[in-house]
């Protein structure tokens, strides 16, 4: 019974794996455009920009993909650092903020 568990969770993560090779919803000049956007919007265009940008599934069990930017160097908002945004395939926005508490 281990086993056939075992097989059935690796083959459910191989056949996530495979979706990462379909073209992204959102293509990489509208996500650029957007995390742009966003610096612009909350003036930190001219301090900040994009480090990286990267393609990567939501979870280990999701079959969902984000883009996740990273900002060079992280913007200081109230003690803490927003380290980039998240990207969804609808096109919406998540801050990604470091997790520590503020001083």
């Amino acid at each position: 019974m281990k086993t056939c568990l075992a097989l059935l969770f690796a083959f459910s993560l191989s056949a996530t794996a495979l979706c990462a090779d379909k073209r992204p919803a959102l293509p990489l000049e509208k996500a650029v455009a957007l995390a742009a956007d966003y610096l612009k919007s909350i003036g930190q265009d001219k301090d900040h920009w994009i480090a990286s940008i990267s393609y990567e599934r939501e979870s280990m069990t999701s079959g969902t993909y984000k883009w996740f930017v990273k900002w060079g160097p992280p913007i200081e908002i109230g003690g803490r650092k927003e380290l980039g945004l998240e990207i969804a395939m609808d096109g919406e926005l998540a801050r990604a903020v470091d997790r520590k508490a503020p001083k």
